[in-house]
């Protein structure tokens, strides 16, 4: 691998200095760098790598060209960041890859870009910017609504309930109880019984437990959600219940 990684260096460097010769197909710098990315990632050199995936990202943006070797790379690098905890830079891979996704009007893409945005406002803590995130993906929303796409429709009740939990930081109950309720819905069509306790949990703290403190109804939610938990679930579930009691 490390004379391919020495050729390969040299061709980037051609290619690089006479981009400007109409002789020399500049686009193929974005294959360069992936195969570059590719035998530093056999050889873990991982600095190394992320700095070939980087490159390769920024030559794609400059020639709009190399979207099948770039995609794959870009939605690894944004789980990546979110993984480590830097939500800054998985917001910015996402801001990328969701640009990407809207020139080819890849919905797909434009979907999972979108719910990793949401996540790493979640993890900051910035409700009001995932919140106005959402509502202004409403076109997305109702095109996934549509799909038939297996992944979009697993991730529809997510988020839709990370859209509920927001309203209900920024004191909007109505809009939290109407899109808690869409979640249920979209989670029951799926038929998985983990997403709905997680939402009926949800549902019960964020709104009932914590903003209305209406212990009535958090303890009905809680109990619908201990229908649909398993053991891991439930003793969380439990855990609230319990808080419920002493409050």
């Amino acid at each position: 691998f490390n004379s391919a990684i020495d050729y390969t260096k040299r061709s980037i460097q051609i290619t690089s200095e006479n981009a400007d010769k109409p002789s020399v197909d500049k686009h193929h710098l974005v294959k360069l760098y992936n195969n570059l990315r590719i035998y530093y990632d056999s050889l873990k050199l991982e600095d190394e790598m992320n700095a070939a995936v980087d490159s390769m990202i920024a030559m794609s943006i400059r020639f709009k060209s190399g979207y099948e070797f770039v995609m794959p790379e870009l939605s690894k690098r944004t789980v990546y960041w979110y993984n480590v905890g830097d939500y800054h830079k998985c917001l910015s891979h996402a801001l990328t890859g969701e640009s990407f996704a809207r020139e080819r009007e890849d919905i797909i893409y434009g979907f999972y870009y979108l719910l990793w945005k949401v996540n790493a406002h979640f993890a900051l803590k910035q409700y009001g910017e995932a919140r106005r995130m959402l509502e202004n993906a409403g076109e997305l929303l109702q095109e996934a609504e549509l799909s038939t796409v297996p992944y979009i429709r697993a991730q529809l009740g997510t988020l839709y309930a990370q859209l509920a939990e927001a309203y209900a930081h920024d004191g909007q109950d109505k809009q939290a109880l109407q899109f808690f309720q869409k979640a249920l819905h979209y989670e029951k069509q799926l038929g998985t019984k983990e997403g709905c306790a997680q939402i009926l949990t949800n549902w019960s703290y964020y709104l009932y437990h914590k903003k209305l403190k209406d212990y009535a109804k958090a303890l009905m939610f809680y109990k619908k959600a201990l229908a649909f938990s398993d053991e891991t679930e439930a003793i969380n579930i439990y855990s609230n219940i319990a808080n419920v009691y002493v409050e």
